[in-house]
């Protein structure tokens, strides 16, 4: 890891991983909780000497890596001066302050001379059992070591909210995008690939088997599933629920507007 900056490095690169799964950021931007560096003597200071903050990155597709990680140092200088805030106290201004407070993920970066216990693989240990819903909050919590010329991770997730195998690509993808970001710094950030090499095998394995071309229209299909169960929930996502009816009839509508 480039010495200047390793924490701005892990910052963008987890800004950009997050573009991909809006539900555990925070739509373009991106919400960090962060811990402190190590300080002379904080062993003998009573009480917490941890700060945790909200760190949102805006991120412009056509600016280059190197640029985005000089914004990205800017801003978080700039949010230093108010980590003593606390977060109770920055959900009170604005309902804009209170939803960055809501955070759906934790990274916290520190030197690879805290890691207590060794993690044996560089993308890190999926801890399963161990997480606390009540204490920690949120479901993914990444922990990065980073060293000289390497970097540790370590995670907890909530089993309820992600998949052991999702946690794992989510790791995957922001190792490759870090590598990217430090091997590339002239690229635009629209030209890095967020595609792993896990990625393109799961997709290369995907697509062995080619399937026949069928003669029926979606929106027929659709129109048979509403025929047979109208009142079955046939989308169910994060911003909107549609029955098979519902979803026959915009299918529907859509077909005609392509014939036109």
């Amino acid at each position: 890891m480039p010495r200047d900056h390793p924490a701005t490095c892990l910052r963008l690169a987890w800004a950009l991983t997050f573009l991909i799964y809006p539900l555990l950021g925070c739509g373009n931007g991106l919400d960090i909780l962060w811990q402190k560096p190590a300080v002379d003597s904080i062993d003998q200071c009573t009480g917490p000497s941890i700060t945790t903050m909200p760190f949102r990155v805006k991120l412009c597709p056509q600016k280059c890596v190197q640029d985005a990680l000089s914004n990205t140092q800017h801003l978080f200088a700039d949010w230093v001066a108010h980590e003593h805030y606390g977060l109770p106290n920055l959900k009170n201004p604005s309902p804009k302050y209170s939803a960055s407070c809501q955070f759906h993920n934790l990274l916290i970066i520190q030197p690879s001379a805290l890691r207590k216990a060794k993690v044996p693989s560089v993308l890190g240990t999926l801890i399963q059992g161990s997480f606390d819903a009540e204490r920690n909050g949120y479901p993914l919590v990444v922990k990065c070591f980073f060293g000289t010329a390497s970097v540790t991770f370590k995670n907890t997730f909530d089993p309820g909210a992600l998949h052991c195998d999702q946690v794992s690509k989510i790791l995957s993808q922001f190792a490759h995008i870090l590598s990217c970001t430090l091997v590339s710094p002239h690229y635009a950030l629209e030209e890095i690939c967020t595609i792993g090499l896990a990625d393109t095998a799961c997709l290369k394995n995907w697509n062995q088997t080619r399937t026949e071309l069928g003669e029926d229209c979606i929106h027929d299909l659709i129109e048979i599933h509403a025929a047979a169960q109208p009142d079955e929930p046939a989308i169910s996502a994060w911003d909107g629920d549609l029955t098979y009816e519902q979803l026959s009839s915009l299918s529907s509508k859509v077909a005609e507007l392509l014939v036109e």
